[in-house]
């Protein structure tokens, strides 16, 4: 067994991205629903999702993953796109960074999630190529 984790809980890291994905994601259509500046959206999505990233990374259970001083190298990426994130909400108000909803968004959102889905979520048990089998 390569990660050496046999026999022991492995926690639903998947589940407990969905969830804090959800959560993210209701918080930042309240922002745009209050018209918030985009540079405040973005940064509040690197914020909260890198925050959500790093705790989901301290119970994944993958061998394979390098760590450095007791992090892992996921939960490093988590801090650098934090304090980008950080960075972003303090930047001022410009008219560059405004979003007007249009109905043509939901289309082009919906197709970006459904590729998304398909190019990360679909598993192929029965590939013989690499990657092919997400679930083990």
């Amino acid at each position: 067994m390569v990660s050496g984790l046999s026999g022991r809980f492995l926690h639903q890291t998947q589940m407990y991205s969905m969830v804090s994905n959800l959560f993210v994601g209701l918080f930042l259509m309240r922002l745009v629903s209050l018209s918030v500046q985009a540079s405040q959206i973005v940064g509040m999505y690197l914020i909260l999702s890198s925050l959500a990233r790093f705790v989901e990374e301290g119970f994944r259970g993958e061998a394979q993953t390098k760590h450095w001083n007791g992090l892992s190298f996921y939960q490093w990426l988590a801090i650098l796109c934090m304090s980008g994130g950080i960075g972003l909400t303090c930047i001022q108000h410009s008219n560059i960074l405004q979003f007007h909803w249009e109905p043509f968004h939901i289309v082009w959102s919906f197709i970006a999630g459904i590729s998304a889905f398909i190019m990360y979520g679909v598993d192929f048990p029965a590939s013989g190529k690499p990657y092919a089998r997400l679930s083990g």
